[in-house]
C-alpha cells in the first residue's frame, strides 16, 4: 500500500510540474504572439493609412482633371476608402484588445 500511495503521489507531483510547464510555455507563446500581432497591426495602420491617402489623391486628381476635361488613371470609386479606413479602424481596436490582454496576462503571474 506504501508503494502505490508513493508512487501515485509522485505521478501526481509529475502532473503538478508538467501543468505549470506547460502554462508557462503557453504564457510565453501569449506574450510573443501579442508582441508580433501589435507589430503586424501597427504596419497595417500605416499601409492603410497609405491606400487612404493615395486613393484620396487619385480621387480628388480624376475630379479635378475629368472638370478640366483631361483623361486620368485612377481608383474606380471612392468606397476604397471607406473600406480601408474600416480596416483601419479595425487594426486599432485589435491592437488597443491585443495591449490589455498582455497587461492583464502580466498582472496574472
Amino acid at each position: 500500500m506504501n508503494e502505490k500511495f508513493s508512487a501515485k503521489r509522485f505521478l501526481n507531483s509529475i502532473e503538478i510540474d508538467n501543468a505549470i510547464e506547460i502554462y508557462d510555455k503557453l504564457y510565453n507563446v501569449i506574450n510573443l504572439i501579442n508582441k508580433n500581432l501589435t507589430f503586424v497591426l501597427i504596419t497595417y495602420f500605416g499601409y492603410s493609412l497609405i491606400e487612404i491617402l493615395f486613393s484620396t489623391y487619385c480621387i480628388v486628381r480624376e475630379h479635378v482633371q475629368n472638370t478640366s476635361g483631361k483623361y486620368v488613371y485612377s481608383f474606380p470609386s471612392g468606397m476604397w476608402v471607406f473600406g480601408q479606413m474600416y480596416l483601419m479602424i479595425i487594426s486599432i481596436t485589435a491592437s488597443t484588445n491585443a495591449s490589455t490582454i498582455a497587461k492583464k496576462t502580466k498582472t496574472i503571474t
